[in-house]
């Protein structure tokens, strides 16, 4: 799923290489949160398949794709940033690692840049300061698990997303994401609560993608 908040500059870019994967099996869902561009318009014509669902507003980033999470029907669930331009293999990549009981997240590397000079993510690892986590920007020598994924582009399993959400009696469906927080900071709530939970997070050493950040702090993604 896609959290877009006028978003039509990333998405053509973002579609596009996701009509290039490897691995075609999958749903699309375009959560908007009330653009005023023309981004759903733009990725209905680029994308006619994909299925759009209207956030009511800017409701932020984990509460939208709260809204597709809770309409999944597999086991595994992407969530991608607009502002990322996968490789084609990446979805099959993240697929591949999917055997391991305990885990709960599946990333890779993420560039900032096309030339992949420069490390965008390979996960969240925890500093030697309490309480404090913060995006790894070095390729480690081999597979390894993180403290957590990058939301940017992360699949995750439902079944761990369904045991560590909150059921509050004054919602419909279950906040898999934290909504209080609305923006930055949801996949480190997240991975935290895996943690807390038994489920590890995966980082497979194979570059997945380009995270350009060209749509997070501005449009509020």
């Amino acid at each position: 799923s896609i959290v877009s908040y006028n978003s039509a500059d990333d998405l053509s870019t973002c579609l596009g290489a996701l009509k290039k994967q490897s691995f075609t099996n999958f749903k699309l869902y375009l959560i908007d949160n009330g653009s005023t561009d023309n981004s759903v318009s733009l990725a209905s014509k680029l994308y006619p398949e994909i299925s759009v669902i209207h956030g009511h507003g800017n409701i932020g980033f984990g509460a939208g794709h709260n809204l597709a999470i809770a309409q999944s029907k597999t086991d595994w669930h992407l969530i991608l940033n607009a502002d990322v331009a996968l490789e084609p293999n990446a979805l099959m990549t993240l697929i591949e690692q999917t055997s391991q009981d305990d885990v709960a997240a599946i990333g890779g590397i993420l560039y900032f840049d096309e030339e992949k000079q420069l490390v965008d993510s390979t996960g969240i690892e925890l500093t030697s300061f309490i309480y404090h986590a913060r995006e790894r920007k070095v390729i480690p020598e081999a597979n390894d698990y993180p403290f957590g994924i990058s939301g940017a582009c992360a699949l995750l399993r439902v079944k761990a997303l369904k045991d560590i959400a909150y059921n509050r009696l004054d919602r419909d469906i279950p906040e898999y994401f934290d909504e209080t927080l609305f923006l930055y900071k949801e996949d480190l709530d997240m991975s935290a609560r895996f943690n807390r939970h038994g489920w590890k997070s995966f980082f497979v050493k194979q570059p997945i993608g380009v995270h350009t950040r060209t749509g997070a702090t501005e449009k509020k993604r």
